[in-house]
């Protein structure tokens, strides 16, 4: 879970045009549109990856920890 805030926080660190960050017109900005498809693909990979390897924690449970 923790990697999954680091990610979402990096990836609004980003310089867009509608940032303070963003002065001028230079070239590393983003887009508007690009910084909102680069945060929603985040926020997507982020919420898919901790669904899925959390459902199979309990699985793993079972086979890495031994019974008592």
């Amino acid at each position: 879970m923790i990697r999954g805030a680091i990610a979402y926080g990096l990836v609004m660190k980003i310089p867009h045009y509608d940032s303070e960050s963003c002065v001028g017109n230079t070239p590393d900005c983003y887009t508007s549109e690009s910084y909102d498809l680069v945060v929603s693909t985040a926020l997507l990979i982020v919420f898919i990856t901790t669904f899925i390897f959390g459902n199979f924690m309990s699985l793993a449970g079972r086979f890495l920890v031994p019974p008592r």
